[in-house]
C-alpha cells in the first residue's frame, strides 16, 4: 500500500540531558546530567529571501533562496541544583566559610522597632542584648528575637529597647562551609549537549550538540503553588573546524 501509515514512528518523548560546560579554550570539562528535564525543543528557523517579478502588476514569486539559517534550543528543568541555580541567573559557585568564635559587644545603633538587624556572623546562640554601657540587659522574647540561623536581630514593638537605642550584642557563633551561587558572575555559558531519549512510543535517538550559548529564558520561580522550574535557551553555534561534515549537531538512530 502505497500511502500506509507507520505507527512503529509516531514518537511520545522522554530522556536524559547532560550538559558538558566549555572553558575559555572551548575544551570540554566533563559531563553533567541535568536531572529531570520535562521539555528539551531543538527549532531550526530558516530565513528566506524571496523575488518577485517586477514585470506586471501580480509582482509573482519567481525565485527564492535561503538567506539564514538558526538553530536554538528550549530546556524545562525540575530540579533547583546549585548547579542549575547558576544557569538561570548566569553564575557561578563559592562558599560562605565561618570559623566558629565570640562576638562581644558588637554594636548595633540606632535602632528602630518591628525591625530586623543583621549581625556581623551567622549561626548564632547564647545571644545577650544590653544598652550601649552594658545595661540594662533587654530579655528576649519581650524585647528582642533572634534568628539564630541568618544571624539578626528583631526589635519587638513595644519592648523596652526605643527608637533610636544604641544596642550592645554578644553571642557565640559556629563553623560554617555554606553553597553559594553568585548571580551574574558568567555571562558565557558555552556547552556541549547530550540528550539520550527512551520515549514512552516511538525509536530511541541520541543527540549531540557540540556548541550552544546557553541563557535564561524567564524567571527563577521561588514562592509558586506548583512545581517550580527552570527555563533555559540556547543559541547553537557552528563548529566547522572539529565537525566539517556536520557543523551543529548529530542525531543518531539508536534502533
Amino acid at each position: 500500500m502505497p500511502y500506509e501509515n507507520s505507527p512503529a514512528d509516531y514518537y511520545v518523548g522522554k530522556g536524559k540531558l547532560w550538559v558538558d560546560l566549555l572553558d575559555s579554550d572551548d575544551a570540554r570539562t566533563g559531563e553533567r546530567y541535568l536531572g529531570n528535564a520535562p521539555t528539551f525543543e531543538i527549532t531550526t528557523n530558516q530565513e528566506k529571501l524571496d523575488h518577485r517579478s517586477s514585470a506586471d502588476a501580480a509582482a509573482a514569486k519567481d525565485a527564492s533562496l535561503v538567506k539564514s539559517t538558526d538553530v536554538s534550543i528550549r530546556i524545562v528543568l525540575d530540579e533547583y541544583s546549585k548547579e542549575n541555580v547558576a544557569l538561570a541567573v548566569a553564575g557561578d559557585h563559592s562558599t560562605l566559610t565561618q570559623t566558629s568564635g565570640s562576638a562581644s559587644d558588637e554594636a548595633v545603633t540606632a535602632v528602630a522597632q518591628d525591625r530586623w538587624y543583621e549581625l556581623a556572623y551567622r549561626d548564632v546562640s547564647s545571644v545577650v542584648v544590653t544598652g550601649s554601657e552594658g545595661t540594662p540587659t533587654y530579655v528576649v522574647d519581650e524585647d528582642y528575637k533572634v534568628d539564630a540561623v541568618s544571624g539578626r536581630l528583631y526589635i519587638v514593638a513595644g519592648g523596652d529597647i526605643t527608637a533610636g537605642t544604641e544596642l550592645e550584642v554578644s553571642y557565640d557563633y559556629g563553623e560554617l562551609a555554606l553553597d553559594t551561587t553568585r548571580a551574574v558572575t558568567d555571562t558565557d555559558k558555552t556547552a556541549f549537549l547530550r540528550f539520550v531519549s527512551d520515549p514512552s512510543e516511538g525509536k530511541a535517538k541520541e543527540i549531540q550538540i557540540w556548541k550552544v550559548v546557553l541563557r535564561s529564558d524567564g524567571a527563577l520561580p521561588l514562592i509558586t503553588e506548583d512545581w517550580g522550574q527552570i527555563t533555559l535557551a540556547g543559541e547553537v553555534e557552528s563548529d566547522t573546524a572539529n565537525h566539517p561534515n556536520e557543523p551543529h549537531m548529530r542525531i543518531i538512530d539508536l534502533e
